[in-house]
């Protein structure tokens, strides 16, 4: 719950319609920025420049190294590839922004720098150029040119003292935008924030019908207590004046709006001027659709928070050995191009033996919040990814944080009955192995003239197998000693044990630890075998394959198409350089074979079985997030050929040993009996995971009951997992619970509905605690606290 001082919290609690709402869209002239390329030869280190390019929206002050207040910090020190003076694809990295810093000017603010952008030819009408607030640009050039070099428009600041500029800038079939840097604040480095083809636009409270927020969850997993959250937003607009009209093309932002675009809102609380301003920032979010109908006055515009708008987004980053919760969460947010700094470090404590990666954003987050019982969603600017153990934010909540009486309130659909919470939970799971992670790691024949023939003792003739001693309690026909390797599994013979016929002994020696390091194998072999006949002692070991076959494809390519001009014979280059080789066949159009691999696998390499004939039949491959991508030139006029595409690698699969392991709560059992839940979580990584996940689940139902959902005098200070109260109806003091889900909208005035999961406990008597807890609080009544 964001803290407030006494006077403003009267004011919230006092009044609904004391509002005000602001929207801010940020649009570029490219619909990808990823299409756009950067050339920033004199980037220093900390500097990143691809930042620029990407959408900024100013107001949001929680942004690293803009505020004043911020500008002594120390920036963090990435890979500097942009200082190669090379051309680089702008990224899209939606972490905490840093920009460009560039060449430092002299004592009289004299300094050359240059930075280029190269984009699809694009039509150019405004341009954005921000600045950190103690470094301005005074004196600079903004060329726009064609493909080819040619300039087509300018625009020459002089004499500038702000730090933001937005400036017209019209120029059609644009693909160089070059900023030349000729004067700025002496002695201090050029340090730009943003600097791109686009610009942010408005919407004043006036043209504001409705904002709609939510925060919910994404799956709804039984048993499962983390989960991962996406945000979204709803917004009506007023479309009176057809500004958000696609066929309007005399409105400012005719062509700008569309999945591109960027918003933000804001929620500020009116209040007297002496008050210390109250506002919520309701986040950052990518538009999704616009329903524009000419028939209506208002156009509705959906969208998502970062991770909403990847879910979907395949990623393939490997098997994972040896590692922890955290680890995997940063590996993720570091795919998503988000900051890890609010993954709660803690998490390094869920050691994880062995975790696949690979599958989309929203599976993996989720499958990790399965696992660790975490809450995972993105922060309010779109920067940065939270992840942070869920039972960790309850233990935080001992005492509500606002109380609700009845007239704060209206109740709602409530879900289970308590009565009806699980006292034993039985929790079914098995282990990832690698396919073929158990087999031979060494063999030893004998063949049996090396084993000598015994008759079987005519005492244990007739007596049943187990009664007598192994061998008839003879001297083995043959002993052998071995040295046990580390993955050792265990010891298999290729002859089966008969009773009286064939039989055998393994004593095994083992050290401190309990692990076998030395076998003695004893055989008796009681009938005659044919000369030349043998016996294969197996060492089994259960350890990662250096590699299996995963995948065998067979393409046919057909003959080679009639447009086709055979490249020239004589040309030298790499065969096994993918770019090379589509550089030499540029002028034809390769036939395109994608190979998906969507499972939990690690590629180690990739073999086409075919000779690569250079101007006959030239192919080349790339490895990409779903597989491969596989490119073919098939220059035989008359006959067309076949492809055999092999794919090495390891393979996790779940585990053929299911366990399942139960956790009871005793006092409840003896009240109800027993009430049992089953819940199977799949394969997790390791035994001590699945304590912990038993562990977690029990602890929250023996504390949470039933789900409820709120109709609550809108409180904007609110957020997912505080522990809030509300007067019972009948007297019974209050019912509790922490947030589970909240939605928020604004038309003028604030509504909210909240779903809450409660807790057993009915009642917390906080007055010896005044001096602790937010003095809203009312104290409750003796007889109230009965009911706990």
């Amino acid at each position: 719950m964001k803290a407030v001082r006494d006077e403003t919290a009267r004011i919230i609690r006092g009044n609904n319609r004391r509002y005000t709402a602001a929207v801010v869209f940020s649009f570029l002239s490219c619909r990808a920025p990823e299409s756009i390329k950067i050339q920033a030869s004199n980037a220093q280190n900390g500097s990143v420049p691809d930042q620029i390019v990407y959408p900024y929206l100013s107001h949001l002050e929680d942004r690293f190294f803009t505020r004043s207040m911020m500008r002594g910090c120390l920036f963090p020190n990435p890979e500097n590839k942009h200082k190669d003076g090379r051309l680089h694809p702008v990224k899209n990295r939606a972490y905490s922004r840093i920009g460009y810093i560039g060449a430092k000017a002299d004592i009289h603010g004299s300094v050359s720098d240059t930075i280029t952008l190269y984009m699809p030819s694009i039509e150019l009408r405004k341009i954005t150029l921000k600045t950190n607030p103690d470094r301005i640009i005074q004196q600079a050039l903004i060329t726009a040119k064609t493909k080819t070099g040619i300039p087509l428009a300018h625009y020459q600041i002089e004499n500038n003292s702000a730090d933001t500029l937005s400036f017209d800038l019209p120029a059609q079939n644009a693909a160089i935008l070059e900023l030349h840097i000729i004067k700025h604040t002496p002695n201090k480095r050029i340090w730009i924030i943003a600097f791109y083809p686009g610009f942010e636009f408005s919407i004043s409270e006036k043209d504001i019908i409705s904002i709609k927020t939510k925060k919910k969850k994404t799956e709804n997993k039984e048993g499962s207590i983390g989960r991962l959250y996406i945000s979204s937003i709803d917004m009506v607009l007023n479309n009176i004046t057809r500004l958000y009209d696609n066929k309007n093309s005399k409105s400012p932002i005719a062509g700008y709006l569309n999945t591109n675009a960027i918003c933000s809102a804001r929620l500020l609380l009116k209040q007297p001027d002496s008050y210390k301003p109250f506002f919520v920032d309701l986040g950052t979010f990518f538009v999704m659709t616009i329903q524009n109908n000419e028939k209506d006055a208002t156009v509705t515009i959906k969208a998502q928070d970062y991770i909403g708008v990847n879910k979907n987004t395949y990623l393939t980053l490997g098997i994972q050995e040896q590692t922890n919760a955290f680890a995997c969460f940063a590996k993720i947010a570091n795919a998503l191009s988000l900051s890890t700094t609010r993954i709660d470090t803690a998490l390094k404590r869920i050691r994880l033996k062995r975790m696949p990666l690979n599958g989309t954003v929203s599976s993996l987050l989720n499958a990790l919040c399965l696992l660790t019982n975490a809450f995972c969603a993105c922060d309010e600017t779109g920067s940065a990814l939270i992840a942070t153990e869920t039972l960790s934010r309850h233990a935080a909540l001992r005492y509500p944080v606002r109380h609700f009486l009845l007239n704060e309130y209206s109740g709602g659909k409530q879900g289970a009955a308590a009565q009806n919470t699980p006292n034993v939970i039985n929790l079914s799971y098995s282990q990832y192995e690698y396919e073929d992670e158990y087999h031979i790691g060494s063999k030893d024949v004998i063949l049996y003239q090396r084993i000598k023939k015994q008759s079987f003792p005519d005492t244990y003739k007739n007596v049943p197998y187990g009664m007598y001693p192994v061998g008839g309690g003879l001297e083995p026909s043959f002993t052998k000693r071995y040295i046990l390797p580390t993955t050792f599994a265990a010891i298999e013979l290729s002859d089966p044990f008969i009773p009286r016929a064939f039989e055998y002994r393994i004593i095994y020696q083992y050290d401190d630890a309990g692990k076998a390091i030395k076998a003695e194998i004893s055989l008796w072999n009681f009938v005659d075998k044919n000369e030349g006949e043998q016996l294969t002692i197996c060492i089994m070991v259960k350890e990662k394959p250096d590699h299996i076959l995963l995948k065998a494809e067979q393409i046919t390519v057909p003959k080679m198409p009639q447009d086709y001009q055979i490249p020239d014979k004589h040309a030298v280059f790499n065969q096994g350089d993918a770019a090379a080789v589509e550089s030499h066949n540029a002028l034809n159009k390769p036939l395109e074979y994608k190979i998906e691999m969507k499972d939990c696998v690690n590629i180690s390499h990739v073999e086409i079985a075919n000779l690569f004939l250079k101007s006959q039949f030239e192919f080349s491959y790339r490895m990409t997030a779903l597989g491969i991508h596989l490119k073919i030139w098939n220059y035989f006029p008359h006959h067309p050929q076949t492809v055999t595409v092999n794919i090495y690698g390891n393979r996790l699969v779940a585990g053929k040993e299911k366990k399942t392991i139960t956790a009871r709560n005793e006092d409840d059992i003896q009240r109800n009996g027993e009430i049992i839940k089953n819940i199977e979580v799949g394969p997790l990584a390791s035994d001590t995971v699945a304590l912990e996940v038993l562990k977690k689940m029990a602890h929250f139902y023996r504390h949470f009951s039933t789900d409820t959902s709120i109709q609550t005098w809108a409180d904007p200070r609110l957020s997912l997992y505080d522990l809030v109260a509300f007067k019972s109806l009948r007297g019974y003091g209050f019912t509790q619970g922490v947030i589970d889900e909240i939605e928020m909208e604004y038309k003028g005035y604030l509504t909210q509905k909240i779903k809450l999961k409660q807790t057993k406990k009915h009642s917390r008597d906080s007055r010896l605690f005044l001096g602790m807890v937010f003095n809203d609080r009312p104290v409750i009544s003796k007889r109230g606290t009965d009911y706990a």
